[in-house]
């Protein structure tokens, strides 16, 4: 019984080792933090539009949440 257990244990154990290399090697090493730095205009650009043309789009179609009445 108790193999029964340690198998399917160390199968899952691995399979997270071996992604988590993959992830780290696929990344560059590179943390969040480094990306800010190299990437400010998508770390830091704030709310694109797209939200306020969905907004509008629902408002003309008559889709009108009780907070617009």
């Amino acid at each position: 019984m108790f193999e029964q257990y340690i198998k399917p244990a160390l199968i899952l154990i691995a399979a997270i080792v071996v992604c988590a290399v993959l992830a780290r090697s696929l990344s560059g090493n590179e943390t969040l933090a480094e990306y800010a730095q190299k990437h400010p205009e998508i770390a830091y650009g704030g709310s694109d539009n797209s939200n306020d043309a969905d907004s509008d789009i629902a408002v003309s179609e008559g889709n009108v949440s009780d907070a617009d009445q």
